[in-house]
């Protein structure tokens, strides 16, 4: 039952990526080889119950056909005797196969004359077939302890049959009992307790959290060391540790790994990857991943090949810059891997495709572009003709009918683009093959018109966080367009934007810096909310950010502050609430000169990350990369070469770079009412704004005011252009 109902779930897609079993077109044979097995063991066993029932019923019906006279009911009972003994003769046939195969003299019968040679064949084929799945563990399993307990299983079941000769050695009818019975129990330990230990170990040992890790495999018969799937980053924490991903740090580690026991490896946090022949000749691989990293070389000739990547099918490569803003050759083999079929690109700087990719991929693929800097729709999406088909992140302002209406595709993903509306024409919903369609995160404002009852009977519309869909939770579905109400418009993607899972790349031990974002709460906390007359929400909010902003000094902070509430004060009209307002921005200047250091102490503790001297650049331009994608700057800010330049004017002031691109970016600025704020200390128990007067102010400004000599200088942060 389970081998003919797996191919009908969503369980089926991830068998097939990662290749972990047989294939899937072989299911159904299986579960119509275990069904004719099964019938045999009924047959086994309902052959002697029938046989019993209807030996008892004859020899009733004789008895009782010798002391009761024959009268006319009895011609009845003479008609169904005749129907039970045309029955018995139809069933001789299966009756005296099952006694010359399993009857107790039966060919396979406990005293058959051939009970030695058919044992002796029968153990061999078992012994055959469990030495095969012995090695298979070894390959596949990286627990030393279970693959052994098997070995000695089975070489146990393969003395115990000359042990119990040597035992028993007169008694042949209990030998052969015992032989039976001690096969039966071993048969059924390989077979099940193994199975059985192995799951329950998984499932003790089991822990969501922890999403990667090394395994070590042992295979018989290897010098090398036999790994399933290897980890090569260039992370500080790592061990070992990659200076840039060369072809020569990448041999020296793949090179000493079993070539057929690698089945997955990744690259990680690399900033020059130099793909070379060696990367892959491994025969088992079935996927690639690429991550933080930037390919500097991927030659045709270290590319995935189908003669010698038979099994790969996937490729994964998230947060990844290529050169020339297109797909490396190694990508592009005219030999390509016609089981390649799960491509994800995510946040790369990917800007086209060329136009002849598919005379290399093979059509029907999933395809993730997401978070590129495409523009428009590349033409040869429409001759790929994927399945899966992800956009998420790109600058495309439009959607074509064509990309609609692109026979095969299965599944569309255009959230968190500026698409205002879905085109109307050119849209035939009867002949339209999508079924799933994810337009979360985006800019449209209605729903089009062939967006029928129909079309949402039979398909899956996700539109969260639209314009349309927050329409359609506020006022409900239009009279005249009810069936509206089934799009989902509360399944969008909370936690990101991103349809690729990026937390499965989170490592608690790498900690990656460029992830940091710039956090404000205003002039309070949740816990301790300060309200004055003026508001001075965005001085202290640009003050929280210039804490954030790691190495900035504390100075260059307090005179940003100052200078923002002076100029908020010098607004006001009206001479009293100008005086109130000053003597407010003098105790919250004062307090952050006298008693913030804590706060910013915290604040360059969040922002800030010990990196190897030599890491310090390729830190700094990971985390410039990082933001100006997350704020979806233009597209020529984010070429490799305006980020070089722009690294290059600021070296040794990257801080004042970061809080510059602040001030054009101020959406970066995220609230969190947790963060420690100055006014925390500042106002520990105050009550309210009543209370600032009978703050005493002091004769001479605090020592760090005393640095504000330059005070007509412009702050840090106050020229923007980059």
């Amino acid at each position: 039952m389970v081998y003919w109902g797996i191919p009908t779930t969503f369980l089926t897609w991830y068998i097939e990526l990662y290749a972990l079993t047989i294939p899937l077109v072989h299911y159904h044979k299986i579960a119509i080889a275990h069904y004719v097995l099964a019938s045999l063991h009924v047959l086994g066993f309902v052959f002697p119950v029938l046989e019993t029932v209807g030996n008892k019923f004859l020899r009733c019906g004789l008895r009782r056909s010798r002391t009761v006279v024959p009268t006319e009911s009895d011609n009845l009972h003479g008609s169904l005797q005749s129907f039970k003994v045309s029955t018995q003769r139809l069933l001789s046939g299966p009756r005296k196969a099952h006694r010359l195969l399993f009857a107790r003299h039966g060919l396979f019968g406990v005293e058959s004359s051939h009970f030695e040679v058919v044992f002796l064949v029968r153990e061999v084929v078992e012994t055959l077939l469990q030495t095969i799945q012995a090695y298979r563990m070894s390959v596949m399993l990286p627990r030393a302890v279970l693959n052994r307990s098997y070995v000695a299983l089975l070489v146990l079941n393969c003395w115990t049959t000359p042990f119990l000769h040597y035992m028993v050695p007169n008694n042949v009818l209990l030998q052969r009992m015992l032989c039976i019975l001690a096969d039966i129990l071993l048969d059924y330990a390989s077979s099940v307790g193994v199975s059985t230990v192995l799951a329950l170990s998984y499932v003790h040992s089991y822990r969501p959290d922890l999403l990667n890790f090394p395994v070590e495999v042992r295979p018989w018969f290897i010098k090398r060391q036999a790994c399933a799937f290897a980890e090569l980053s260039c992370h500080p924490n790592a061990v070992p540790r990659l200076e840039h991903g060369r072809a020569d740090e990448i041999d020296s580690i793949l090179g000493t790994l079993d070539a057929h026991a690698l089945a997955y490896f990744s690259i990680r946090h690399c900033s020059a990857v130099e793909m070379q022949p060696l990367a892959s000749s491994f025969p088992a691989l079935i996927g690639v991943k690429l991550y933080n990293s930037t390919v500097a070389s991927w030659p045709l000739a270290a590319g995935f090949d189908k003669d010698r990547h038979p099994s790969v099918r996937f490729f994964f490569g998230v947060r990844v810059n290529f050169s020339s803003n297109t797909l490396p050759d190694g990508l592009m083999s005219p030999n390509f891997p016609p089981l390649l079929v799960d491509i994800e690109l995510v946040y790369t700087n990917l800007a086209w495709l060329p136009d002849d990719l598919d005379a290399c991929w093979p059509p029907g693929i999933t395809l993730f572009l997401e978070s590129g800097l495409f523009d428009h729709v590349p033409p040869v999406i429409y001759k790929l003709q994927p399945f899966m088909l992800v956009l998420s992140g790109n600058n495309l302002s439009a959607i074509p009918s064509e990309l609609l209406m692109m026979p095969g595709l299965f599944t569309l993903v255009i959230r968190h683009m500026p698409i205002s509306n879905l085109p109307n024409d050119g849209i035939d919903t009867t002949t339209m093959g999508l079924v799933w369609l994810y337009m979360d995160y985006t800019n449209i404002t209605a729903f089009p018109e062939w967006m029928d009852g129909v079309f949402l009977e039979q398909r899956f519309v996700l539109a969260g966080a639209s314009p349309a869909c927050e329409r359609l939770l506020a006022d409900g579905a239009p009279a005249d367009r009810p069936w509206l109400a089934a799009i989902d418009c509360v399944s969008f993607g909370a936690d990101s934007t991103t349809y690729y899972p990026l937390e499965v790349d989170a490592r608690a031990d790498e900690d990656d810096a460029w992830k940091f974002v710039f956090t404000v709460n205003g002039c309070g906390t949740a816990a301790l909310p300060i309200s004055t007359t003026t508001d001075f929400t965005d001085c202290c909010n640009w003050h929280d950010s210039c804490y954030s902003t790691c190495g900035m000094k504390k100075s260059k902070c307090e005179k940003r502050l100052d200078k923002c509430m002076r100029e908020k004060c010098a607004l006001i009209t009206d001479e009293d609430a100008r005086e109130q307002c000053e003597s407010t921005a003098k105790i919250f200047s004062i307090g952050a000169q006298m008693i913030a250091c804590p706060a910013y102490q915290d604040a360059q503790r969040d922002a800030c990350r010990c990196v190897p001297e030599d890491a310090v650049d390729d830190a700094y331009r990971a985390r410039l990369v990082h933001f100006l994608k997350t704020q979806n700057a233009p597209r020529e800010d984010q070429a490799d070469e305006a980020i070089d330049a722009l690294l290059t004017k600021y070296k040794g002031q990257e801080a004042t770079m970061f809080l510059r691109l602040l001030v054009k970016y101020p959406q970066a600025m995220q609230i969190d009412k947790r963060k420690r704020n100055f006014m925390e200390d500042v106002f520990k128990g105050a009550k309210g704004e009543n209370e600032l007067d009978d703050v005493q102010m002091p004769d001479k400004m605090a020592v760090g005011l005393n640095e504000r000599d330059d005070e007509d200088a412009p702050a840090a942060d106050e020229h923007i252009e980059l």
